[in-house]
Parts: structure tokens; sequence; C-alpha cells
């Protein structure tokens, strides 16, 4: 859900433009690992620009992007090296969408979500657990993070801090206010130092996650919600973690299923985010899309 954010960061220092933002579409081969790819078939696309990455949800195209991010080494199948700073450039990235540290959302015991490890008990650095951050399935977000994340995207780039109590007032026996003892005032927490140019690629890919035409897109069954959606999905794959047997090797692979989006798609009002954690694999999509349409829809009928 989080590839937006990394689109924006290779756009931003210079890896991919607006105007050429095409990487080749080739699997990650390291040595002693699985081979690191994304949902579909290799070989289904030869190369991808940045709107149809999302639209597809590439996990090889953010991966192939954070390898010239981080100035990374690689010959397939026998080398890969990265600079120490690896994690850092990502995660500072990220964190100028919110996510990975706390909003200030005006709740108590929030925290800042789930940092991986950088380095393995030799002081080696995680390079392959780099690229897993950088398509979304390594650090985890709370939910609060991801809906600031996209409404930072719906938005135009106006980091936003969280809030759910407007104000609090007293009130006279008949029910007139009389006092304001607290309001709150909306509040900015960063611009994101992005081009409009570089804006439209991002909004581009989301409207075409759910309107495009590519059989590999991920969220076309919302498109005929009104008003227009725009969005991403997620797929983060976990293991089922069993209190009673904490150490077990035998525990089920499970799905954190996620969707962030926001309405209308040209000058958005709502942004939502929503998440499922735990589920069978086989039924990743269908309960965050629906309640995304659902959430959608309702909020359009009250608020006409």
């Amino acid at each position: 859900a989080i590839k937006g954010a990394t689109v924006a960061g290779g756009l931003m220092n210079g890896i991919i433009t607006p105007t050429n933002s095409v990487m080749p579409d080739t699997p990650i081969y390291l040595p002693g690992s699985p081979i690191k790819k994304s949902v579909y078939p290799v070989g289904t696309f030869g190369s991808l620009d940045a709107p149809t990455a999302l639209e597809v949800s590439s996990n090889i195209y953010m991966m192939q992007l954070a390898l010239r991010w981080v100035n990374a080494k690689y010959i397939p199948h026998s080398f890969i090296s990265m600079p120490s700073d690896a994690f850092t450039k990502l995660r500072r990235n990220f964190a100028m969408f919110g996510l990975g540290q706390k909003t200030g959302v005006d709740l108590p015991g929030e925290v800042s979500g789930i940092q991986g490890r950088s380095y393995n008990s030799a002081g080696q650095l995680l390079t392959g657990s780099v690229l897993d951050l950088a398509y979304g399935n390594y650090d985890a977000y709370t939910p609060i993070q991801l809906v600031q994340y996209i409404s930072t995207i719906a938005n135009g780039g106006y980091r936003m801090r969280p809030y759910l109590v407007q104000s609090v007032g007293e009130t006279n026996p008949q029910g007139n206010k009389v006092s304001i003892m607290y309001n709150t005032k909306p509040q900015v927490q960063m611009r994101i130092p992005w081009t409009r140019d570089q804006l439209d690629v991002i909004h581009q890919g989301m409207y075409r996650v759910v309107h495009g035409t590519n059989a590999w897109g991920t969220a076309h069954r919302l498109k005929d919600v009104k008003p227009s959606i725009s969005g991403k999905t997620g797929t983060a794959q976990t293991f089922y973690y069993d209190e009673d047997n904490p150490g077990n090797p035998k525990a089920p692979e499970v799905i954190n299923a996620t969707f962030v989006g926001y309405a209308p798609s040209k000058d958005p009002k709502l942004a939502v985010a929503v998440v499922f954690p735990g589920l069978d694999p086989d039924k990743e999509g269908s309960y965050t899309l629906q309640v995304a349409k659902e959430m959608v829809e309702d909020y359009f009928k009250l608020n006409k």
C-alpha cells in the first residue's frame, strides 16, 4: 500500500522523472535466497513505467528503483552490496508521509509502528530486507499512519496532524453553547517537496489502480463506485502468531490485506485506510475493497 511513497521518493531524488520512469521488470536473484518477484508470473512485463507499476502493484519495480536509489552494487545470482545508509534513505522518505513515526493524533498510547532489524547478528546489513522495505513488506505501519500517508497524497502534499476532537465547550441548561474551552486548529506537519508533475505521476497511478485496463490491476472492482475512487492495495505476507506456541515452526502463512484511497479522484474530500490482518491468502482482496466501497458510498450519502 505504501508504494506511492516509494515512487514519490524515486521522483524527488531524481532516480526517475515524470517523462522517464521506465524500469526493467526483471526479478531480483540473490545468492542463497528465493527469487524476489511480483505476484504475476516472471516475464509478464519486460519493463514498466511508474503509473503502470502502481496499477499492477509491481514489487520488482520498487526493488529495481531501490537498487538505484541506494547505489547498490548487484550481480544477479552472485553478489549484492549496499551502503550502510540504505535503510536510512528509504525510511527517511517514508517518514515524510508519516510512515514509521507517531502522527500526534489526540489519543493516548500511539506507537510508531514496528521497524525491522537493519543488521544481522554478525553486524552485516540485511540487504534483502532493504528491497522488501521498498515495496512494503518489512516495516509495519499503523492504520492512522496509513491514512495520514494517503491523505497527504490526496491533498497535494500537506501532511496534516490527525485529530478526533475538534472542540470542547460548555452549554447552558437550554443547550446553547456559552463558551469554548478548547479548539483544534489544522496543523501542517510537513509539505512534501515534490513538483506538480511528480505528484501527477502518483495520482495517475492510483487512479489506474481502480480505473485502469491492465489485466493485473488490483482494485478494478471499485471502478463503478460513485464518486470515483483512487487508491492502492497492499498484500503483506506474514505468519500467524500463536501466543501459546510462539516458536511454532509450522505457523501458517497469512496475509495482512490493506487498501488506502481517496475520493473523489479529482478534488478529494475523503481519505480512507482499511486493514485486515491475518487473512487466508485466498481472500486477501475481497474484504478491504468491499469495506472501502461502503465507506466512500456511505460518507457521500451522509455528506451530499
